[in-house]
């Protein structure tokens, strides 16, 4: 259950944290990479400042000062091989070189991280994630598409999400005000203070929808990081304590054929009673970056986390509302040297987690979801991950990455209530008290080969790991056997070339993967434990300076993601629901695409017109029901009105269309049903920098 006291905590926290910086030891002040190289450098696939030509694989490179948003979705959709649903609120479903997942698979599939520590912990991620970002006074976030390197777990199996923090040091004042349609706002401010034992960074926002589209929805969120960094003779050190606070009311789907498409019915809530999400996190980190004697780097990441949320869950029967909350302390450590023509890192990831969810229904019994507690446990997690990643320099062009990573997790289930079936047709399961123990082995082999100072061939082979999520291993239906959840494993094979020519840019990535052990819950809400997939698919993204004051940039995908197996749901004889295989996966676009076309005429002004592309996709798994996909326009105009004022406009749905945010089946019931799109709407943003 949340404890209300978590908030008492975070301010405590936040007091003790000043003082710990006000007696920390004199330094230097950190200074950021020179702001040119923001697209040239990156930090992600290697935990250290890295050449983005050298990488062995896809990356994606976002700045976030250009786009000014509630959602961090409108972001990362500019990434190629990214298509994130937002439904209602703060609430999302992700997709990264995979279909839009849902459930323990939407949660456990991507690893969502703030500076190398995750969101959320392994076996209790959210299928929300972006929700405890904060992609406002963030220098960039880094995505990588498929799985991660050895330098990362659990949940970088379809890829990874990095927001790259600004130092502390960064001097800037800021303050910005976004107000729109649908009283949409949000007032955000970041100021530094410079002191004789380092630099301290400051950044907080509110945010929220007074007026929501949708009938009865709308929410408020509250976020704040403070950081301090420091320097001593071979040290450096960053603290950083973020936190944030949401309540959100919520509009659950609307069902019909191409109900979208009635803007009457699309303002409908008929979950307005039961559909809401409270939720509160909280993360403490110190990074120290050491210098031995003989210049090689030792580095260590102590860190504490900590979330809680209550939330109605509105697409169950019935209801049920689900408490949680899960407590994390862990260490990131890395020690990297010169070694066989290259640099040699070693390092051991551990954590420790103790979590507990209950589940409680009020109402009356719908479809064998009985009023009553469903479930009350608590987990208690290990997982101890020893790497390896080695990158030599084979030629002056050519570079070959290696890297092992091992990663073993133990859970404690403590059942809190009875064991065994409960509900109508014994709908719920609850095991009894157990341990159980995976083990996963994640090896990558990945190489660059440069043709000439602009053009980089790069390639990869990997596997992504993930033990399963504590909800998918002991929150679990009729038919279930205990311990037959088996950790998820991907296969990937990648190639691409990346261009670098004056006024133009781009890079081109192909990739095939293959999927066993996927978990999911089928039309008939009954969870699958054996499911396999394979995916492939080409990737484009860059920018084109046709013409003096005219540029084009964008991403854009074509995949395929098919069923690699066949599956008839348990006491659902309807077609939709029968899963044969080589049927395309549901909620899987072929095309996505976002281009942009920009305009400066003269220094001080720039304006912009977004093109944005879903293509069709099968809202179920026999491949019955499609949504035919849409194209939408957004109008972006900007003025600098003075040398640090920032005047912006931005109308999204420009041309008004009518379309869905996301279009689903109901297989329990046989309809279509959708998340509807928004009608034009407007927001303006003032910024100002001291």
């Amino acid at each position: 259950m949340i404890n209300a006291t978590k908030p008492i905590i975070f301010i405590t926290l936040t007091s003790a944290f000043h003082a710990a910086a006000a007696f920390a030891e004199p330094s230097a002040t950190i200074s950021d990479s020179d702001a040119s190289l923001v697209n040239e450098i990156v930090v992600t696939t290697s935990r250290s400042q890295t050449s983005l030509k050298d990488n062995a694989g896809n990356i994606a490179v976002l700045p976030t000062q250009d786009l000014p948003s509630l959602y961090p979705s409108d972001l990362l959709n500019r990434a190629p091989g990214v298509a994130i649903h937002r439904g209602n609120g703060q609430e999302h479903l992700t997709s990264i070189r995979s279909p839009i997942l849902t459930g323990g698979a939407g949660a456990g599939s991507f690893l969502f991280m703030e500076d190398g520590i995750a969101f959320r912990a392994a076996g209790f991620a959210n299928v929300n994630a972006l929700m405890d970002s904060m992609s406002f006074d963030t220098q960039r976030v880094e995505v990588i598409r498929g799985p991660g390197s050895a330098l990362y777990g659990s949940n970088a199996v379809h890829g990874l999400v990095n927001f790259i923090t600004k130092d502390p040091s960064d001097d800037g004042q800021t303050i910005e005000a976004t107000y729109g349609s649908y009283g949409r706002y949000a007032l955000r401010g970041a100021t530094s203070l410079a002191h004789d034992n380092g630099s301290t960074r400051i950044a907080a926002s509110v945010s929220g929808e007074d007026n929501a589209y949708r009938t009865d929805s709308g929410f408020a969120q509250q976020k704040l990081r403070i950081q301090h960094g420091w320097e001593t003779t071979r040290a450096r050190y960053k603290a950083t304590l973020s936190g944030m606070s949401l309540n959100q009311e919520t509009a659950g789907y609307i069902e019909g054929t191409n109900a979208y498409e009635d803007r009457d019915l699309a303002k409908q809530n008929s979950d307005a009673d039961d559909a809401f999400r409270d939720a509160w996190s909280m993360r403490a980190s110190l990074r120290i970056d050491y210098q031995t004697q003989n210049g090689n780097t030792l580095s260590l990441t102590p860190y504490l986390r900590s979330n809680a949320m209550r939330f109605g869950q509105h697409f169950l029967p019935g209801d049920p509302i689900e408490e949680n909350e899960h407590t994390s302390i862990g260490l990131l450590s890395a020690y990297a040297m010169p070694a066989y023509s290259g640099l040699l890192t070693l390092g051991l990831d551990t954590e420790f987690t103790r979590g507990e969810l209950t589940e409680l229904q009020n109402k009356a019994t719908v479809f064998g979801y009985e009023p009553g507690l469903h479930y009350d446990y608590e987990v208690e997690a290990l997982v101890i991950a020893p790497f390896i990643h080695q990158v030599m320099d084979i030629s002056e062009q050519t570079k070959v990455t290696l890297g092992l990573r091992a990663e073993f997790t133990r859970y404690d289930y403590d059942n809190k209530t009875d064991d065994g079936n409960f509900g109508t047709g014994n709908k719920f399961f609850r095991p009894s008290d157990r341990t159980d123990d995976y083990a996963d082995i994640s090896p990558k082999l990945g190489f660059t080969h440069t043709l000439s100072d602009k053009v980089t061939l790069f390639g990869n082979i990997a596997r992504g790991n993930r033990a399963p999520q504590t909800t998918d291993a002991y929150r679990l239906r009729v038919g279930q056997t205990v311990g037959e959840v088996k950790s998820e494993a991907l296969n990937s094979v990648e190639t691409g070339i990346r261009v670098n020519d004056g006024n133009i840019r781009y890079s081109i990535a192909t990739y095939v993967m293959e999927k066993r052990n996927y978990y999911f819950r089928d039309s008939s809400n009954n969870n699958v434990t054996n499911g396999q997939t394979r995916h492939m698919g080409i990737e484009l993204d860059g920018a084109w300076v046709f013409a003096p004051k005219w540029t084009v940039s964008g991403a854009a995908a074509i995949a395929s993601h098919k069923y690699n197996f066949n599956h008839t749901p348990v006491n659902n004889s309807r077609l939709e629901n029968v899963i044969a295989d080589g049927n395309q996966i549901d909620s899987a676009p072929k095309t996505i695409a976002n281009l942009a076309l920009s305009w400066q005429p003269r220094a001080e002004t720039l304006t912009k017109v977004e093109f944005e592309h879903m293509g069709k996709y099968y809202a179920d798994g026999a491949n019955l029901r499609q949504y035919d996909g849409h194209d939408l326009l957004h109008f972006i105009w900007q003025e600098n009105i003075s040398t640090n004022t920032l005047l912006s406009l931005r109308i999204n749905n420009l041309l008004n269309d009518k379309y869905a945010k996301r279009a689903d089946f109901n297989g329990a019931n046989g309809n279509d049903r959708y998340f509807p799109g928004e009608p034009r709407h407007v927001s303006l943003t003032f910024r100002r920098d001291f």
